[in-house]
């Protein structure tokens, strides 16, 4: 009962190669309850929606598998999304991979480059501020993602829409 807190929770440290916990509980009248529970590896394989997941410090090589430009709106807004996909040799998706972006010309973007960690879905989503006169033209941008063991690298390029023109006579 020393371990209980105020909220009748505990905390116990258990070894990093530990597999599973198991948890039993014996109520006043002596009725005793007892519960396994496995215990993930962060680093290991991990299911999602979009496929199976690895930490960037087990992935095998790395690629950028896909990049996604949403341009709806651009003329208007200044805004330019950028999804990005990460994978390794293996066809897994990498989470927490680092990845970087930034234009190949000089002075198409309002900030010079932006870096973010892959979600663990592999993916990580970046707004790009462009520059006024950077509309109606091709935006060329390099894309680095690196984990501990690998690095990759990738240019692609976006045709931006014109800005609206004034209609002032």
């Amino acid at each position: 009962m020393h371990l209980l807190g105020a909220d009748q929770s505990f905390t116990v440290p258990v070894p990093g190669t530990t597999k599973e916990i198991t948890v039993t509980a014996t109520d006043k009248n002596g009725v005793t309850e007892t519960t396994h529970y496995k215990v993930l590896d962060a680093s290991g394989p991990l299911a999602t929606v979009s496929g199976t997941s690895v930490a960037a410090s087990s992935a095998v090589g790395l690629k950028i598998a896909k990049i996604r430009y949403v341009a709806k709106g651009v003329a208007r807004t200044k805004r330019l999304r950028m999804i990005v996909t990460v994978k390794d040799s293996r066809g897994y998706l990498v989470r927490q991979a680092k990845i970087t972006i930034r234009s190949k010309a000089a002075g198409r973007l309002t900030r010079r480059a932006q870096t973010k960690a892959s979600n663990k879905i592999g993916q990580a989503a970046f707004v790009v501020r462009v520059k006024p006169r950077t509309l109606g033209k091709r935006l060329v941008m390099v894309t680095v993602a690196t984990t501990p063991t690998a690095k990759a690298a990738k240019t692609t390029s976006v045709r931006l829409a014109k800005a609206p023109q004034s209609t002032r006579h």
